[in-house]
């Protein structure tokens, strides 16, 4: 799943090219911690970015092509290619995404039309905002639906980033946790080349290796990686699941309750939550 750009947030204009800079590069910064975080898959930005206004004279591709760092500019411009957020839309949501206005008078925005919110609204996606100024913070951005010819309008919300993944609100850290949809990866490691690493003196080691050859065979479990300290009150075999794909598990069953960490395939919380429950349906007692 994919972030969009929200293309008001340029406004209000930031004072010079270098603080424009700077933010921008934190935003992609941000998106690249939520990458990491939720597995998402793509910043989108609208067609017309280029020709957007960072400043009174001054439009996106203008600035961008003056800046001396090379480095930072070929960031910048790598993001800015297909697809763009549009390019998400059938052709019977075009239309529709055209019947959306953002007003704040903070900003100096008078019921003026936006590419991004409207495309977040209409196809249930998250926003990112350039942190230019205080009323692009809130984790959710409101605008206005038009709803008929008489232009009456509804008030709606969108899911929006702007500070650091950190700092996320929970509504908004559970709505990128279970966004867009889930798949899954197998490991292509033989179960018989599947690294075991457990104490050689630890307790309760002989059961462990036993439970440890059922759970290799599993496509999502990559390794052993090591003992974890006796749980003889825990009831289930699943004790905790990790953003980085590793899973404790408990042998709950025994009195002493032996455990040990596993390497799964899990790139991030989610599919590491989905992977324990196939390991709780197919191995728990």
């Amino acid at each position: 799943m994919e972030l969009i750009f929200n293309e008001l947030s340029f406004r209000p204009h930031l004072r010079n090219g270098i603080l424009l800079k700077d933010k921008f590069l934190e935003m992609l910064h941000i998106f690249g911690e939520l990458k990491d975080k939720f597995g998402l898959e793509r910043l989108l930005f609208p067609k017309e970015t280029f020709t957007y206004k960072v400043s009174a004279e001054t439009t996106f591709i203008q600035w961008v092509s003056s800046l001396t760092n090379t480095s930072d500019k070929n960031k910048i411009l790598s993001f800015i290619r297909t697809p763009f957020s549009e390019d998400i839309l059938e052709n019977d949501e075009q239309a529709e995404t055209g019947k959306y206005y953002y007003e704040s008078p903070e900003v100096d925005i008078n019921q003026e039309y936006c590419v991004g919110l409207s495309i977040c609204h209409a196809k249930d996606r998250v926003a990112i905002s350039l942190h230019s100024h205080r009323c692009w913070e809130p984790y959710l951005v409101p605008l206005k639906k038009i709803l008929d010819e008489n232009f009456n309008t509804r008030n709606v919300e969108v899911f929006n980033v702007c500070n650091s993944g950190t700092r996320l609100a929970e509504d908004l850290s559970q709505k990128l946790q279970y966004y867009g949809k889930l798949e899954l990866i197998e490991t292509d490691i033989p179960p018989e080349n599947k690294k075991v690493k457990l104490s050689g003196d630890h307790h309760g080691n002989d059961k462990l290796k036993v439970f440890a050859r059922k759970l290799l065979r599993s496509k999502y479990v990559k390794e052993i990686i090591n003992n974890i300290d006796f749980s003889p009150t825990t009831v289930n075999l699943i004790k905790e699941k990790y953003a980085d794909g590793t899973i404790d598990i408990v042998l709950y069953w025994e009195d002493a309750g032996y455990g040990m960490k596993i390497q799964t395939t899990g790139r991030n919380y989610r599919e590491t939550e989905a992977i324990a429950e196939i390991i709780r349906k197919e191995f728990d007692k």
